[in-house]
């Protein structure tokens, strides 16, 4: 898959969860966050699912924060309307404390929703640990898509 280094990235909204439902009952051991949600301290409440997101600015210090066309926020939940590209650089990484032995379940969804105006298919490369590699990409507008893997000290492996 080639590599566009003009955005690593385009939206991620990582998350320690198992279900949707759960989080939004139990969410002192989960972390949702809406990428590009500015100013970095902003919380939310996602209406259809109840889970609560936070911006996800205290984890990363690159990338531009950005919008996606306003044709798709009435169609999409709301941790999808703002979003984290990465125009710089071949790697940009967000940062988080994780305990030895614990597992995570860590989620992604990923969203062009035409943010830039370009209507352009894109493609970029997905790093979960320095170990762990994962090329995706996506058609034009809404396509998006979700992955979930697990990781446990040092090993990952697909949920």
């Amino acid at each position: 898959m080639k590599f566009f280094p003009c955005f690593l990235l385009l939206f991620v909204t990582a998350a320690y969860d198992i279900f949707e439902s759960v989080q939004a009952q139990y969410q002192s051991e989960f972390i949702s966050l809406a990428c590009g949600l500015v100013p970095k301290h902003t919380i939310y409440t996602e209406k259809k699912t109840k889970i609560i997101y936070k911006s996800d600015a205290n984890h990363i210090d690159s990338g531009l924060v950005g919008r996606v066309s306003h044709e798709y926020t009435e169609h999409f939940e709301q941790q999808t309307w703002t979003l984290r590209s990465f125009p710089e650089g071949t790697r940009n990484c967000y940062n988080f404390n994780l305990t030895a032995n614990q597992k995570y379940l860590i989620r992604g969804t990923f969203f062009y929703g035409n943010y830039d105006g370009l209507n352009r298919f894109s493609s970029f490369d997905l790093h979960i640990s320095p170990v762990f590699k994962m090329a995706t990409a996506f058609c034009a507008k809404a396509q998006g898509a979700l992955w979930r893997w697990l990781h446990r000290h040092g090993t990952l492996r697909r949920a």
